[in-house]
C-alpha cells in the first residue's frame, strides 16, 4: 500500500523533481508550490500521511503553513517534515513547531522511509 505525503515546495521545477523521487520510493505525493491556503485546504481535505515543506525557498511561507495545520485538531498530532533551510531558518520554524523534523534532501527518502507515517 502506498503511503501518501503533501510536498509544500515553492519552485515548481524542482518539485516536480523532489516529488517523482519521492514517487519513485512508493509513496503517493500530493504537491502544491503556489498558494499555501490552497494547499493548507487540500491537506485537511486528503489526511495524508504526513506533510513535507521547504524550508530553502520562502521559508516563513512555509512556517506560516504549518502553523496553520497545528491550529486544526485533525492535522495537529501530523507529522511535519522540513527540508533543507539555514540552521537560523530551521532553529525559527523549531521555536514555532515544536514537534518539527529536519532532514537534508540528500537524504530525504531515505529519512521518510524510517519515519512512521
Amino acid at each position: 500500500m502506498e503511503r501518501r505525503l503533501f510536498l509544500f515546495e515553492w519552485h515548481a521545477e524542482s518539485a516536480e523533481k523532489r516529488a517523482a523521487a519521492l514517487r519513485a520510493a512508493g509513496w503517493a505525493v500530493e504537491l502544491e508550490c503556489e498558494d499555501g491556503a490552497r494547499g493548507v485546504r487540500r491537506v485537511l481535505d486528503q489526511q495524508p500521511a504526513m506533510v513535507v515543506l521547504d524550508l530553502a525557498r520562502r521559508p516563513a511561507h512555509s512556517r506560516e503553513c504549518a502553523a496553520a495545520l497545528r491550529n486544526y485538531r485533525a492535522t495537529r498530532r501530523m507529522r511535519l517534515v522540513f527540508v533543507d533551510g539555514t540552521p537560523a531558518e530551521q532553529a525559527r520554524t523549531a521555536e514555532r513547531i515544536r514537534d518539527a523534523i529536519f532532514i537534508g534532501s540528500e537524504m530525504l527518502v531515505v529519512r521518510l522511509a524510517g519515519i512512521d507515517g
